[in-house]
């Protein structure tokens, strides 16, 4: 069985580690600090001049659209939501 994606704790998740997992064509499964600062992809129109802006919106976690959720579970109180999308971290995709 080919191995596709590898999974990191947040603590070696970082860009060089990214990058060493990237080279060698996997994908990079991890946790991000609550604070992480996530971008949406920029939706606007390209002008023409310049480099494309890559970064739109940053990303609301109190307004995580529910066209993303992909399982939630509920245990006791804890209510465990899991989204997937494709977002942006400058530190990563710089």
């Amino acid at each position: 069985m080919p191995i596709r994606y590898i999974a990191l704790d947040g603590h070696v998740g970082h860009n060089q580690a990214v990058l060493m997992v990237r080279e060698n064509g996997l994908d990079v499964i991890s946790k991000l600090r609550r604070d992480a600062a996530l971008y949406e992809k920029d939706a606007g129109v390209y002008s023409g001049k310049g480099k494309p802006k890559r970064y739109g919106e940053q990303l609301n976690y109190q307004r995580l659209s529910k066209k993303y959720l992909k399982k939630s579970e509920q245990s006791g109180e804890i209510l465990t939501r899991l989204f997937e999308r494709d977002i942006f971290e400058q530190k990563f995709c710089g």
